[in-house]
C-alpha cells in the first residue's frame, strides 16, 4: 500500500507543473450563466448600503445577543438596498445567518443573508436571488480573508464552490464593517454547473449530517436541509443512505460518486478546514448530480487556512468518508487528490496569489501582521502535510475516540462536541500553542 501511495504521489508532484488551473463549468444556461459578474468582480471593493426601521434593526441586533447554538427558522425584515450607489426598486428581505460567528461577532458586524425576491417576485441583484454576507468576528484571524482564499482555490481546482468579493457594509448609516459577499447555493448556482437532469439538493446539519440510516421515511431526518427544489419525494436519498448502511464499497460507488467526496475531503484537508462532515457532520451540500447518484460540495471556509487542523488522516472519523477509506484503493486516490491540490490550487503560491489581492484591497485597514500571520500558516500547514503524505503508511485503525476523550480531559462534554463544532474550533483557536490532534497510531 506504501508503495502504491507514495508512487500516485511522485507521479502527480511531476505532472503537476503542467496542469493549468480548471474554470468555473457553465451548462450554456443564459438565464443563470451571466449572473453576478458586477457583484463577484474582484477587482475593488464594493459597498453595500442598507436600510431598515430602527424597530427592525433593533430585533436583529436582539436576536443576536440572545444566540444560541442551534439552527432556528430565523425571521426577514424589509430593508432599503443600494449596491455601489445604486437602489434597488423594491425592498429586499434581510436577516441573521451563521451560528458561532454571530456570538462571537464584533459589535453590529452580524453575518447576514439578503433575499432579493423575498418582497418583489422576480427581483434580482445583479442576477442574482440572494447573497450572503460574511464578517469578521473573534475567532481565527480575518475569517473573511480565509473564505475569500478558500473558495477561490475550490474553483481553481475545477470544483462548483461559491464565488466571492469583498465589500464595506453600512447599516442605518453605520458602518459595520469589511465583510466578504458569498454566492449562495441554490437552483440557479446547480444550474451553472451542472447538466440536466437536476437532482435534489441538501444542506444537512447535525445529527442528520452524519448520514447514518435512520430509517425509510425523510422523517427520521429532521436536519437533513432540503434546500432545492421546491417538492421531492427523497426516495433517491433514502436509498442512498440505506446503501451505505449495509453495502460494500461497490455498491456504494452506484449511489455517491467516491471521486467528488474524496475531493471534497482532500481539499477541506488541504486548505486547513477543520469543520467539515468527517469531525462534525455538517458544512457541506448533498447533491443529486445524477439519477440516484450523490455528491459533495464544499461550504462554510471561514475557519480555513488553519495550520495544525485538520490531520491528514481525519477524514476516517465521517461514517460515509470512513467507509470510502476502508477500502485501499480509495486511500490512495485520496492521497493523490490531496497532493495534487496542494502542488496547484492549495500551493503557497496560488493561496499568497489571493491572499496578496485581498491585502491590496484592504491592506489600509488590517494590520500587516494579521497577514504576516495568515500567511505563516498557509506555509506551516502545507509542508506539515507534504511531510505527513510522505511518512503515513495509511489511515486505516484510526480511530475518533480520540478527540472527545482528549476533550473530556479538558472538562469538555462530548455532547457540546458534536452540537457545536463552532465553539469547538474556536476553543482550539485559544490555546497557546495550538492543540494538535494527532489521528495516527
Amino acid at each position: 500500500m506504501r508503495i502504491l501511495i507514495t508512487g500516485l504521489i511522485l507521479l502527480t508532484w511531476l505532472l503537476a507543473g503542467s496542469c493549468d488551473p480548471l474554470k468555473d463549468s457553465v451548462d450554456g444556461n443564459q438565464e443563470t450563466d451571466f449572473a453576478g459578474l458586477q457583484v463577484f468582480d474582484g477587482s475593488i471593493i464594493h459597498t453595500i448600503e442598507l436600510f431598515l426601521s430602527e424597530d427592525d434593526w433593533q430585533a436583529i441586533i436582539n436576536e443576536a445577543e440572545a444566540y444560541e447554538n442551534v439552527n432556528p427558522i430565523r425571521p426577514y425584515y424589509h430593508a432599503e438596498l443600494r449596491f455601489d450607489g445604486k437602489k434597488l426598486d423594491n425592498d429586499v428581505g434581510i436577516r441573521l445567518k451563521g451560528n458561532i460567528s454571530i456570538k462571537l461577532s464584533e459589535g453590529h458586524s452580524f453575518p447576514l443573508k439578503l433575499d432579493f425576491n423575498r418582497y418583489a417576485e422576480k427581483q434580482t441583484l445583479d442576477g442574482l436571488k440572494k447573497l450572503n454576507l460574511n464578517n469578521n468576528f473573534n475567532g481565527p484571524s480575518l475569517p473573511i480573508i480565509r473564505d475569500y482564499i478558500s473558495y477561490n482555490a475550490w474553483r481553481e481546482f475545477g470544483v462548483a464552490a461559491s464565488r466571492t468579493s469583498l465589500a464595506h457594509v453600512i447599516i442605518n448609516q453605520e458602518n459595520v464593517g469589511a465583510y466578504v459577499l458569498l454566492e449562495e447555493v441554490d437552483g440557479d448556482f446547480i444550474k451553472r454547473h451542472f447538466s440536466e437532469p437536476y437532482g435534489d439538493l441538501y444542506k444537512p446539519e447535525q445529527i442528520s449530517g452524519t448520514l447514518e440510516y435512520r430509517g425509510s421515511n425523510i422523517s427520521d431526518y429532521p436536519d437533513i436541509g432540503h434546500e432545492w427544489p421546491d417538492e421531492s419525494d427523497h426516495t433517491s436519498l433514502l436509498k442512498a443512505l440505506k446503501v451505505l448502511s449495509s453495502g460494500q464499497p461497490s455498491d456504494i460507488e452506484e449511489v455517491f460518486d467516491i471521486e467528488g467526496i474524496l475531493t471534497y475531503l482532500a481539499g477541506n484537508v488541504a486548505l486547513g478546514s477543520g469543520d467539515y462532515y468527517p469531525t462534525t457532520g455538517h458544512n457541506y451540500y448533498l447533491y443529486e448530480e445524477l439519477p440516484g447518484y450523490f455528491n459533495m460540495l464544499p461550504w462554510d471556509m471561514n475557519g480555513s487556512q488553519e495550520p495544525m487542523m485538520p490531520a491528514l488522516c481525519s477524514p476516517i472519523n465521517g461514517f460515509l468518508s470512513r467507509k470510502l477509506l476502508e477500502d485501499p484503493v480509495n486511500e490512495a486516490k485520496y492521497f493523490e487528490i490531496l497532493t495534487k491540490f496542494l502542488m496547484t490550487a492549495g500551493s503557497v503560491g496560488q493561496l499568497t496569489i489571493r491572499l496578496n489581492a485581498a491585502k491590496s484591497l484592504l491592506g489600509s485597514e488590517i494590520p500587516a501582521e494579521k497577514f504576516e500571520g495568515l500567511q505563516q500558516d498557509i506555509v506551516m500547514r502545507v509542508n506539515r502535510l507534504k511531510s505527513e503524505i510522505g511518512s503515513t503508511t495509511n489511515c486505516l485503525g484510526t480511530t475518533i475516540s480520540n478527540i472527545p476523550d482528549c476533550l473530556l480531559k479538558r472538562g469538555i462534554e462530548k455532547e457540546s462536541f458534536i452540537r457545536s463544532s463552532g465553539e469547538y474550533f474556536g476553543y482550539l483557536q485559544k490555546r497557546k500553542p495550538p492543540v494538535i490532534l494527532d489521528f495516527k497510531r
